[in-house]
């Protein structure tokens, strides 16, 4: 039912303004068949039988449930109150550090330090505390078939070969800094979150990672130590 109109370049150069006439006359032409209706020959003669549908069930689609990590669980241990933690015996403390990296690794060798000392009754953990620490968890790590570390954090080689992922919205202090996270947590957060974005950008990665991690913005510092597990 359409009806097309041409103007040839070269008329509308040299003739413009008949050719702006023509192009008048058609549209007013266009405009007195439109208000008369369009009648195509042979498509308005007969009107096609309906052909019944089946019945199509109702299919009700689930609400979309944002996907939440379990809530990161600190070691609870506890130690003799009558003693210093560097006057127990070094194989106490040995025993002591790997059961924290068992319960909470991969971990910063300084948050194992910190539950040392919560598990003396102390408030923060020293730099004498930092040290026996290290020295308990090297002493560990030559008996143990399974307690691995990078230098800075602690792990067992299950917990390397499938890390928790845990959110830490109630968390605080130095738990939530983004250097205290281990590379080996971030990217099993960034497998996930490529499950849930599927051909997402690095951006879109970062994000969903992070709200694993249960942070609700993504600060520079973060962003840094997400981007280095995209690496």
């Amino acid at each position: 039912g359409w009806r097309f109109h041409r103007i040839w370049s070269t008329d509308w150069f040299y003739n413009r303004a008949a050719e702006i006439q023509r192009l008048e006359a058609a549209l007013e032409m266009a405009k007195t068949v439109s208000e008369n209706g369009i009648e195509v020959p042979g498509s308005n003669n007969f009107l096609p039988k309906p052909v019944p549908s089946a019945t199509v069930a109702n299919i009700e689609i689930p609400d979309i449930v944002e996907r939440q990590m379990p809530a990161y669980q600190r070691s609870d241990v506890t130690a003799s109150r009558f003693h210093e933690p560097h006057e127990v015996h070094s194989d106490v403390l040995a025993e002591l550090v790997e059961k924290i990296v068992g319960l909470e690794g991969p971990i910063h060798q300084d948050e194992v330090a910190r539950r040392v000392a919560e598990a003396f009754g102390k408030e923060r953990a020293g730099a004498r505390i930092n040290k026996i620490t290290l020295k308990a968890l090297r002493k560990a790590r030559q008996y143990s078939k399974v307690l691995r570390d990078d230098d800075e954090f602690w792990f067992t080689l299950e917990q390397q070969k499938s890390p928790l992922v845990s959110n830490r919205s109630s968390e605080q202090g130095p738990t939530l800094k983004a250097c205290n996270i281990s590379l080996i947590e971030i990217e099993g957060a960034l497998a996930i979150a490529r499950q849930d974005n599927a051909g997402g950008h690095d951006d879109d990665l970062i994000r969903t990672a992070a709200q694993l991690l249960g942070f609700k913005r993504v600060g520079p510092d973060l962003k840094a130590r997400l981007e280095e597990g995209l690496q």
